[in-house]
């Protein structure tokens, strides 16, 4: 296996743990906890078993990415910057982490964006080769982003190395950094390396470096097969065994969303959250982290009052994100020129001055942007947003200034499902502007039997008089269902955020009398508050007067109440 190129061992977990160092092997197969995961992010950092680590270990990749961060890994900084330049093209979520630590002002290689002292020709030959190889797969990648990564007289100062290879890599960097056309790369190789072969060592086998491109796309394409084929053969049972041992002990850097680690950009302590995780809830949250690992904007569909914004809220409470999180509520009457900004007179000089909107501060600050009911945004809004969401910049045409979105934008928007005649739920329609460009993630409402669950986890008081307050909400919902003239005269359907609504006042109401367990027996006209809650949450809004009258006689039968005090509504 020795003979083949580093990338096409496609080591087992036993082979793997045979080729790490003694000491390393030996914590990751006796330790666990913290010193396992430092263990596992310092063998990832091995050049000869970066990959083999990912494809073994993927559900806490980004757990040992943030701890290449660190400043307790005591590791050269070339080989951090290997590793991440080495599986960032199957694991682009980690261009964050790999971004702050190659741009870092303080970090260790920040003396190669110093263009006064050529630091880089200090380095003995094979380091040189190693670190320019590494950001020819970093530019390669994302060449804005990491052309901040080092000086072009740094990459210039190599030209004349006495390594042909060197002088290799230093050219084809510079012309990565220089946007320079095929015919001047060309003309830069000729004169800097000549027209001989250009032999050397690459990925432990021995190549002609002027074929490098290839070699590095069939490296690749090699990778890609092997890292499908081990997702493919791991269940999820053994991704969340991985998790549940390691969840105690993640760093600061990764939110763990059910089971689903992303990286944050800063550390945060994640903000306390409502969010009863059952088992539809955990499906859609996963769902939704996944998505976030990607680089497209989100489009949450589902049935109105299935939990999509607070969903994202939970997760942006785990992310850290809840703060600064932007929400926009539009409709056809919102004007995109006050999402970009506009030009005010200050208080001070009485000057116009210009005021950037919530649009170009959340693409400035790097925030979260939250759009509720996408389908109902007039075609101006969805237009302002699509340079957004197609190239990652914000254009203010009348300021001719090009905004690139900073690291950390997300926009998630949110788009109502409904109900066919037939009573199946239907998508809303595809001819949005710039429909192809997001990434759709269908939200589950919650069953009946799971909202039992919250309602008992969430309010204790309640759990003697569930099993009628689900009965109530259950005839309220047939009705509803079944009468197409309530549901064409208000427009709406009562849903789980009603009942969880009626809850809480519910719960404060028992509060309210003293109760401790909710089984104490209750004042007289105790029963008739709860009526007038009912009604005022799931029927107030109706505007027929008989048919408040006809659904409270429902909510009568179901409560045991006589039906004359059905009649009384507020």
């Amino acid at each position: 296996m020795d003979d083949l190129p580093v990338y096409e061992r496609t080591l087992s977990v036993p082979q793997l743990l045979e080729q790490l160092p003694s000491e390393i092997s030996s914590l990751v197969r006796s330790a666990s906890g913290n010193q396992y995961l430092h263990a596992l992010a310092l063998g990832a950092l091995n050049t000869t078993l970066t990959e083999s680590v990912f494809r073994n270990y993927e559900p806490v990749v980004v757990d040992l990415a943030a701890r290449w961060l660190r400043s307790d890994i005591s590791t050269d900084y070339i080989h951090v910057l290997s590793a991440f330049a080495r599986v960032l093209p199957f694991a682009p979520y980690l261009r964050p982490f790999a971004s702050q630590y190659a741009l870092s002002p303080t970090g260790p290689q920040s003396a190669l964006t110093d263009s006064k002292e050529l630091t880089i020709r200090q380095l003995d030959t094979n380091s040189t080769r190693n670190l320019l190889l590494t950001l020819f797969r970093l530019l390669s990648f994302d060449l804005e982003t990491f052309s901040k990564a080092v000086s072009p007289i740094q990459l210039q100062s190599l030209f004349p190395h006495q390594d042909r290879v060197v002088r290799y890599l230093a050219v084809r960097c510079f012309a990565l950094y220089m946007h320079a056309a095929d015919a001047a790369t060309e003309n830069m190789l000729r004169v800097n390396t000549g027209t001989d072969p250009i032999e050397g060592e690459w990925e432990e086998i021995t190549i002609d470096y002027r074929l490098l491109g290839l070699w590095e796309e069939r490296r690749w394409a090699s990778l890609e097969s092997s890292i499908r084929n081990t997702r493919a053969s791991r269940s999820d049972t053994d991704a969340m065994k991985l998790i549940d041992d390691t969840r105690d002990f993640f760093t600061s850097r990764s939110a763990d969303i059910c089971g689903v680690l992303i990286p944050r950009l800063k550390d945060a302590h994640p903000s306390p959250s409502s969010v009863v995780e059952t088992p539809t809830a955990t499906a859609n949250l996963r769902r939704i982290a996944t998505s976030l690992l990607g680089f497209k904007p989100i489009l949450l569909v589902g049935l109105p009052n299935a939990g999509k914004t607070t969903l994202i809220d939970h997760i942006a409470a785990k992310m850290g994100q809840s703060e600064s999180m932007v929400t926009l509520h539009l409709n056809e009457q919102t004007d995109a020129k006050s999402l970009l900004g506009m030009y005010a007179t200050s208080s001070a000089s009485g000057s116009f001055s210009w005021q950037p909107g919530v649009l170009t501060k959340a693409a400035r600050e790097g925030r979260w942007l939250l759009i509720e009911d996408l389908d109902r945004a007039p075609s101006e809004v969805l237009g302002l947003i699509l340079p957004i969401i197609e190239r990652g910049e914000l254009t203010i045409a009348s300021r001719r200034e090009r905004i690139k979105c900073a690291e950390g934008f997300k926009i998630i928007a949110t788009m109502k499902s409904s109900y066919n005649i037939a009573g199946e739920e239907i998508a809303p329609t595809t001819s949005m502007l710039g429909n192809r460009l997001w990434q759709r993630v269908p939200v589950t409402s919650l069953p009946v039997e799971e909202m039992r669950d919250v309602i008992l986890q969430k309010f204790s008081l309640l759990e003697s008089r569930v099993p009628t307050i689900m009965d109530v909400y259950g005839r309220i919902c047939a009705a509803f269902h079944g009468s197409l003239a309530i549901k064409g005269s208000q427009g709406r359907t009562p849903g789980f955020r009603d009942l969880i609504k009626l809850c809480s006042r519910l719960n404060h109401r028992l509060q309210r009398i003293g109760a401790k367990t909710g089984y104490e027996p209750t004042p007289e006209g105790v029963d008739d508050e709860i009526l007038l809650d009912i009604v005022d949450v799931f029927l107030k809004y109706i505007p027929d007067k008989s048919m408040q009258m006809s659904l409270a006689s429902v909510v009568s039968e179901a409560l045991q109440i006589s039906p004359p005090k059905s009649t009384i509504l507020p």
